[in-house]
């Protein structure tokens, strides 16, 4: 599962998202490809019935890009976690009642593109004080070697691929 992701779903993306940089694939062909892999990994994603935690996964408000947080989502189930997935763009305040409603053992979130950085920053710490001390934060995603600091502050686990997401899975 972790080789398909990584290196058949991951590959297939960066090789879209560069050809649509290059100008090889109009913007209605990348948003089609994208959408087409979405839906096939949102029918992978509840195949697995586990009784072990339960992950909350999502990206914050501004990223909009969510194929990450599925694979994400994907491998916590095969790891044997309760998945309770938002989908993209969640603002932490949603996030955080959405987590303490549902009793999740650890709030996931998949950070793919810089866009707006204070927001995004703000949105980390705003989270961070919303949720419960015993909730928490795995984060995740391209992007996140750009706020190495802010996910220090805020006590977050980071993964920079997947197979460093299963360690830390295991080690929460």
């Amino acid at each position: 599962l972790l080789i398909f992701l990584e290196q058949v779903v991951g590959e297939l993306l960066r090789k879209v998202g560069e050809l649509w940089k290059n100008g090889a694939m109009r913007v209605g062909h990348e948003h089609m490809a994208s959408a087409v892999i979405q839906r096939y990994l949102a029918g992978m994603l509840g195949r697995e019935r586990s009784m072990g935690p339960l992950i909350l996964m999502t990206t914050p408000a501004g990223q909009r890009h969510e194929m990450g947080a599925l694979m994400a989502a994907i491998i916590a189930e095969s790891e044997g976690w309760r998945v309770l997935y938002l989908g993209a763009d969640m603002p932490a305040a949603e996030i955080a009642a959405a987590a303490t409603q549902a009793r999740a053992s650890l709030v996931g979130l998949s950070i793919q593109s810089r866009g707006d950085e204070n927001m995004l920053a703000e949105e980390l710490k705003q989270l961070r004080m919303a949720l419960p001390d015993s909730i928490p934060l795995i984060v995740g995603g391209t992007a996140i070697k750009y706020y190495e600091q802010l996910l220090q502050d805020i006590e977050a686990f980071t993964s920079s691929d997947l197979a460093s997401y299963i360690d830390t899975l295991s080690s929460v």
